[in-house]
C-alpha cells in the first residue's frame, strides 16, 4: 500500500477538481512504536525502502509534544500529508458527478465474471453488460476479483530498489 499513496494522492488531487471541491483534511499522521518490530516498525522500514518522507521523534520527545498519549513510546514517526477523507461526502459528490456522466451504476451487485478486455460484467443472474470502461471498486482485494491484477508484485518494486542501493 505504501508505494500506491503518491498515486493516490495525484488521483484525488483529480477528483477535487472535477468534483469542484475537496473532502479531505492534511491533518498529519502519527505512529507510535512501543516495541520492536510493532507495526511502526514495519512501517518506517516500508517508507524508507520506499522513498517516503517522515519525522521521526524519540521517547522523551514523543512524550512531550504529546502528552496525552498513554503508552511508553520508543519512538514515533509522522508523516505530514497523513490526513482524513471524508467518505460519506466523497460518494455523494462522486454518485452525483457520475449520474450527470450518465454512468450506469450497479451497487451491491453479485458479480461472477469480468472480462477487462471486451469491457463485460456478468452478474450471478446471468445478465451481461458492456461499456467502453469498467470501474471496479474492490479495494485491495482486487486479485481475488480480476486475477491478473494478482501478478502485480509492488514488493518486487521495493525489493529492486533495496538491492540497487546494496542493502
Amino acid at each position: 500500500y505504501c508505494r500506491l499513496v503518491v498515486d493516490a494522492f495525484a488521483a484525488w488531487e483529480r477528483l477535487w477538481v472535477a468534483l469542484g471541491r475537496r473532502h479531505y483534511a492534511e491533518t498529519g499522521a502519527l505512529a507510535v512504536s512501543a516495541r520492536v518490530d510493532d507495526w511502526t516498525d514495519r512501517a518506517r522500514r516500508t517508507m524508507d525502502l520506499a522513498g517516503l518522507p517522515y519525522e521521526r521523534f524519540e521517547g522523551v520527545e514523543v512524550a512531550r509534544r504529546w502528552p496525552f498519549l498513554l503508552t511508553r513510546a520508543n519512538y514515533a514517526i509522522r508523516d505530514k500529508h497523513g490526513g482524513v477523507l471524508f467518505a460519506e461526502r466523497i460518494m455523494t459528490d462522486l454518485i452525483a458527478l457520475l449520474a450527470g456522466l450518465q454512468v450506469q451504476r450497479h451497487a451491491n451487485s453479485l458479480v461472477t465474471a469480468i472480462d477487462s478486455g471486451r469491457g463485460t460484467i456478468t452478474f450471478k443472474d446471468g445478465t451481461t453488460r458492456s461499456a467502453d470502461a469498467l470501474v471496479v471498486a474492490a479495494g485491495s482485494w482486487i486479485g481475488r476479483l480480476l486475477p491478473e491484477f494478482r501478478e502485480r508484485d509492488l514488493r518486487f518494486e521495493i525489493r529492486q530498489r533495496v538491492d540497487a542501493q546494496g542493502k
